[in-house]
């Protein structure tokens, strides 16, 4: 049975999994330190993220249909709960932001919508 992803799907986890890639310093550091345990378990997750970008392609499928997830199972169950826990946190930590920025747009949709309705209601002159 063959899983698959939409092309936008695909899309998105390549774009975190290569801003991932940049933590392969963290590997020789640790190793440097002295930290192996450390670096082995980087030197995995690093592996996996590679893998499975490699798999999924650089996006240069513009067909912008399904795209069949060709990375083993085992990768798959070791790196996708990584990559939610990773969205979950940068979500988190910008729920501030958005917080106001919602506020921000119900207060610029209330502007328009007080405007709209007082011109009406003037009318035209």
């Amino acid at each position: 049975m063959a899983i698959t992803i939409t092309a936008k799907q695909r899309d998105a986890l390549c774009d975190l999994l290569l801003d991932r890639l940049d933590g392969i310093e963290d590997v020789r550091i640790a190793a440097q330190q002295g930290d192996f345990d450390t670096a082995q378990r980087l030197g995995r997750e690093v592996s996996d993220d590679l893998q499975l970008v490699l798999n999924l392609g650089w996006g240069d499928d513009r067909s912008g249909g399904n795209v069949e997830l060709r990375t083993s199972p085992e990768i798959l169950r070791r790196a996708l709960p990584r990559l939610e826990e990773a969205v979950r946190r940068h979500s988190a930590g910008h729920e501030p932001e958005l917080a106001e920025l919602r506020e921000v747009g119900e207060r610029n949709r209330l502007i328009e919508e007080a405007c709209r309705h007082v011109l009406a209601e003037l009318g035209d002159e």
